[in-house]
């Protein structure tokens, strides 16, 4: 009976380590996403269309164009489809939210009360307002 060096429960799995998170994977992959990029492209396109050509220019200059512009407006569009990316992120681990010290949340505070002393008129490190009052007599 030959004896194995290993028993038959003790296999070592590999680790396998997440997949990579990609920003693109939720700025454009997703179909919402390509739908709102592309209303973005024709939402901007017509504008410039509007403003060479004077059609469509009384709808661009209303109350609903305003809102349509904050929608569609890029930083909007990929704000509002990075907030999962981050969910991903924070989830994953590879964010980590602190909580800050409280030498961080509270400074101390200079002579005058001031958090930056170099701003405080009452405080000597302040510079500029203590550097003529030792030089006159």
């Amino acid at each position: 009976m030959e004896r194995d060096s290993e028993p038959e429960n003790s296999k070592v799995e590999a680790v396998v380590p997440a997949p990579h998170i990609r920003l693109r994977d939720y700025l454009w992959h997703p179909r919402i996403a390509k739908i709102w990029w592309s209303g973005s492209l024709a939402w901007w396109a017509g504008f410039a269309l509007a403003q060479q050509t004077g059609w469509l220019l009384d709808f661009y200059e209303t109350a609903t164009s305003g809102y349509l512009n904050i929608l569609f407006y890029p930083m909007t569009t990929a704000a509002v489809l990075g907030v999962p990316f981050v969910w991903a992120k924070l989830d994953r681990g590879d964010w980590v939210l602190i909580t800050p010290t409280h030498e961080q949340m509270f400074p101390p505070r200079s002579v005058g009360g001031m958090r930056d002393p170099a701003a405080d008129p009452l405080d000597p490190r302040s510079g500029l307002h203590w550097q003529w009052f030792h030089h006159r007599k």
